[in-house]
């Protein structure tokens, strides 16, 4: 098992836990959701920490989406964004 598979199992194991506060809740599949897009270069570049990364990859998907439902005109390497990601999540 490589460390992504451990950080997956572990995170997921924890997040089964009777006694998991929200915090810890959301802080666990923060773990999930870090260990199945950390591979991704572009993904690793948006920060230093997992609730960096995905504040960031969040923000970005967010505001493209709102482009969109605007009928806003959105980049292509934002529709890419998009789609690479959301499809991940």
């Amino acid at each position: 098992m490589d460390n992504l598979q451990a950080r997956r199992i572990s995170a997921a194991e924890n997040l089964q836990r009777e006694d998991f506060s929200a915090i810890e809740s959301i802080e666990a599949i923060v773990e999930i959701i870090d260990a199945h897009l950390i591979e991704d270069n572009e993904y690793a570049s948006m920060g230093q920490t997992p609730e960096t990364r995905l504040n960031v990859l969040f923000g970005k998907l967010h505001s493209i989406q709102n482009s969109l439902d605007r009928q806003s005109k959105v980049s292509e390497s934002g529709r890419l964004l998009l789609h690479k990601f959301m499809q991940q999540l």
